[in-house]
């Protein structure tokens, strides 16, 4: 078997696992978001910081799967386009991070659920925890500019 029709193999093999992984993660996200977005639960800071988690997750698995089975059957759409290259990694990245942001925030507001302060108790209240949903994208699509706007891409 040559080296070429090994990578082809495993090219086809990637296309079906990156599908099945779309697929589950697309509707494992969903069932978080429905769980964590009932009424009972929606008052709950850790619950709503697992939702936006998982929503952030469910768009960066579409944002990043489609096009990478999309450029195993055609021509990758960055190969010809330096714009798209350099927004597809910064849109990535941003993603990555606010999806991770909201993980480490619902720690800390299970933290301060459980705290024995009154006053770190208070910190997750409704109205301040929708502005925190709100900024964390728009802090994090802020950041990260460097990345299109400094990053040169060679060949």
């Amino acid at each position: 078997m040559s080296v070429i029709s090994t990578l082809n193999l495993i090219q086809q093999y990637l296309t079906i696992v990156l599908g099945i992984l779309l697929v589950v993660g697309v509707i494992g996200n969903t069932f978080n978001c429905l769980v964590f977005l009932r009424k009972r639960l929606r008052s709950n800071a850790c619950s709503v910081f697992f939702a936006a988690a998982s929503i952030a997750n469910m768009t960066v698995m579409i944002y990043y799967i489609i096009p990478t089975i999309h450029s195993v059957y055609n021509k990758p759409p960055e190969n010809g386009n330096l714009v798209y290259c350099k927004l597809r990694l910064y849109i990535r990245n941003a993603l990555l991070v606010i999806s991770r942001s909201y993980l480490t925030l619902a720690c800390v507001a299970c933290y301060a659920q459980t705290s024995r302060n009154v006053r770190i108790r208070t910190i997750f209240r409704p109205k301040v925890l929708l502005r925190i949903v709100i900024i964390i994208p728009i802090i994090w699509f802020i950041i990260p500019l460097h990345i299109p706007l400094t990053t040169t891409i060679q060949n």
